[in-house]
């Protein structure tokens, strides 16, 4: 028997505000890949919650490397990035140039890129990668919002989840702490709609809507990743501290999703990564670029998750708009 929106609110209420984190066995991690106990875990936890985090699975060591480049670059960021619903809080995309920073472990993770097939299917397709700087002294919190704006595949029937299209993995750069503006996160809310919106073309949601539920702030111990499904209701805190707190996304999305968009490559990376992700079963969305090209559109931030091709004029390098 299917249960009633407001059955799943009651429920929702009674569950301890916790998300399932998988940490890889030693047998997996030798394999570079899940089995079948952990699999269950990802499926759980990202079909019931909409999130997971997947611990201790990138080398600290590179994730020093980026924080070191990234943290001194932020205050120019600062000036000219695009701003997520205040200033202290920044549009910040990770270098990966020169190749020195490019790090496997971090843009081609195994455990994360089977964590995404597994939720979303067979070539799922990986198609954006930014970040999220939250500035020290960041005072203002981020209302509750989710990041679409339309009603998504499966809506408005409520089996566990409507149909999953798209998932951001989250990669804090440090241990990301409440301390340092840790985002908040409302599981379970990843099968909505935009009915909950304070208005149907916009991201916030309604504050009576909010109430029926209660968010938490996990802490993310550096080398891990929180993977989400894109409609989850989150929020950006405050960072109360003297510490810049960076943490990359890497966006996928299911193979039925006619995306728009695709990344950026620069050459000196280019056949490395994308044959990397083929490796791994996805499709990668990339389009080479020179150096100074890719430098450009670097920080670009005109990302859609809306279906459709009209109006197009490039493509990325990859067999799939052809046969459109």
């Amino acid at each position: 028997m299917m249960q009633s929106k407001k059955d799943r609110v009651v429920q929702d209420q009674r569950r301890p505000y916790q998300i399932i984190e998988i940490t890889p066995t030693s047998a997996e991690r030798a394999a570079g890949k899940f089995d079948s106990d952990n699999i269950h875990k990802i499926l759980e936890g990202m079909f019931t919650d909409g999130v997971i985090m997947l611990r201790d699975v990138i080398n600290p060591e590179h994730l020093d490397r980026l924080n070191e480049v990234m943290v001194p670059e932020s205050a120019e960021k600062e000036k000219t990035s695009h701003k997520n619903f205040n200033a202290r809080n920044i549009q910040h995309a990770p270098p990966l140039s020169p190749s020195s920073l490019f790090f496997e472990d971090i843009y081609v993770n195994p455990f994360l890129l089977q964590a995404v097939s597994l939720y979303l299917g067979p070539n799922a397709i990986y198609n954006f990668l930014s970040g999220n700087t939250c500035l020290p002294k960041n005072m203002k919190k981020q209302p509750v919002h989710s990041d679409l704006e339309f009603n998504t595949p499966g809506f408005p029937f409520y089996v566990v989840a409507s149909i999953p299209f798209y998932v951001v993995a989250s990669i804090p750069l440090i241990s990301s702490t409440p301390e340092v503006g840790a985002t908040e996160l409302w599981p379970g809310t990843h099968w909505h709609s935009i009915a909950d919106r304070k208005s149907p073309h916009y991201y916030e949601i309604k504050d009576e809507e909010i109430e029926k539920y209660k968010g938490f702030q996990p802490t993310v111990p550096k080398g891990s990743i929180v993977l989400r499904d894109l409609r989850l209701w989150h929020a950006g805190t405050t960072n109360l501290s003297d510490t810049t707190r960076c943490m990359l996304a890497l966006g996928f999305c299911s193979q039925h999703w006619r995306t728009q968009n695709y990344l950026t490559i620069p050459t000196s990376i280019y056949n490395q990564f994308k044959e990397g992700v083929a490796k791994l079963g996805l499709q990668p969305y990339f389009k080479e670029a020179t150096e100074e090209e890719y430098l450009k559109k670097k920080d670009d931030y005109t990302f859609t998750f809306e279906e459709g091709f009209a109006g197009r004029t490039d493509t990325p390098d990859n067999d799939h708009y052809e046969k459109q």
